[in-house]
């Protein structure tokens, strides 16, 4: 997945999967519940089919440093904004990756396109977690 629009498409995207299908409609199109996997670099875009395709390389995390104070205060900022919004209790389950609490906290709230962008191309754990606690 890359953001794109009319003027532009993204050079950082995300690989996801279809965790299950919500909604199907008449004419093919459907609803789906992703779930993102790892970011990449986009190269060259191939546009020999009716959709888009292209050549990417895969991004690896640098290795950051996490601030257990921090990390704490993130979560209990995200379990705040939760229950505020939802109504319920922030229910991530068991995570799979201790170093993706930042993508699994900014799932949920309202963020913009720009904002989600943005925490897409950082790198650092760190820098994720200090730009949803800003």
């Amino acid at each position: 997945m890359v953001l794109a629009s009319d003027e532009s498409m993204a050079k950082i995207g995300c690989t996801a999967a279809i965790e299950r299908i919500v909604q199907e409609y008449p004419d093919g199109r459907m609803d789906i519940l992703t779930e993102g996997r790892t970011a990449f670099r986009l190269g060259e875009v191939l546009d020999e089919k009716e959709y888009h395709e292209g050549l990417m390389e895969y991004l690896a995390d640098e290795p950051s440093e996490i601030n257990a104070t921090k990390e704490a205060e993130l979560v209990q900022l995200v379990e705040q904004c939760h229950a505020l919004l939802f109504g319920r209790p922030w229910d991530e389950g068991e995570p799979s990756e201790p170093a993706t609490l930042a993508y699994r906290a900014a799932a949920h709230p309202p963020m913009g396109l720009a904002q989600r962008q943005a925490l897409l191309e950082m790198r650092k754990e760190e820098e994720r977690r200090e730009f949803l606690l800003e």
